[in-house]
């Protein structure tokens, strides 16, 4: 990532300058700012890594609000609101790697200008390395995941197998969890990240069954969980017509879907 390289490139330049271009008074005020200079400089190394942590919070939160406002995004609208949220939360542990060579300018020793400088690039290279790696696991999309819940294989936290008491879904344990396939399902045990599959699974399963209504429990909230469910039924191609649950089955934090007959 290009953007990794602004605060490395910054120091770069900024000793350039200081070795090529000769401004006076510069040498006394360097000489007199050094020390609080190199203090500050040793303060934005500490701050490192809660800057790098408060980034991905802010990617999380800029990835949730966008998707919300888009719950029918197609994928690859989903990878431009995931890819400008990463543009904007890798900025921030960017900003103690700046401050520090703003500090160097006016004296600072490059000891933990330089340091700070390399941690701070590491912080945004992690980012960018976590969300290439996200964008691997969900482009594999509810095909494959369907297509790994055919196997046998039970022993990690993404695989679905069905059994003749139901279907083992996993959630955030190792331990697949056993899911008896009967006219509801409560999504608040599963990772949000797992909810399409999970609904999509569970429907395939409880229209094998004969059921032709089914209820899908996922809470109010704001409505982001509730706008994934419906985004997936309207699409679906066993999903005859969907609707919000009425106030004694649920209201809008469940839908009550019906399934047409196989």
């Amino acid at each position: 990532m290009l953007i990794a390289l602004a605060a490395p490139v910054a120091l770069a330049v900024e000793l350039a300058v200081r070795a090529r271009v000769a401004i006076p008074g510069m040498g006394e005020l360097r000489a007199e700012l050094g020390p609080p200079a190199t203090t500050l400089a040793w303060a934005m190394l500490v701050a490192c890594l809660p800057a790098g942590l408060l980034g991905q919070r802010v990617r999380r939160s800029l990835e949730r609000r966008g998707l919300a406002r888009r719950p029918d995004a197609s994928p690859a609208t989903r990878a431009t609101i995931e890819l400008e949220a990463l543009l904007l939360a890798t900025t921030v542990p960017q900003v103690p790697a700046l401050l520090a060579i703003v500090a160097a300018i006016f004296g600072a020793e490059l000891r933990p200008v330089l340091l700070t400088v390399a941690l701070s690039t590491f912080g945004v290279v992690a980012q960018g390395l976590g969300a290439r790696e996200r964008a691997k696991a969900e482009a594999s999309g509810p095909a494959s995941r369907r297509a790994e819940a055919s196997s046998t294989t039970t022993t990690t936290t993404t695989t679905t197998t069905t059994t003749s008491d139901g279907v083992q879904i996993a959630a955030a344990s190792d331990e697949p969890v056993v899911m008896p396939i009967e006219d509801s399902i409560d999504l608040h045990t599963f990772q949000p990240r797992d909810v399409e599959s999970v609904v999509e699974e569970y429907l395939h399963e409880a229209r094998a069954r004969g059921f032709r209504e089914v209820r899908v429990v996922h809470g109010r909230g704001k409505g982001v969980q509730r706008a994934i469910v419906q985004s997936l039924l309207a699409r679906h191609p066993a999903v005859d017509s969907f609707g919000d649950a009425p106030a004694t089955r649920g209201g809008w934090g469940a839908t009550v879907v019906w399934l047409k007959p196989r």
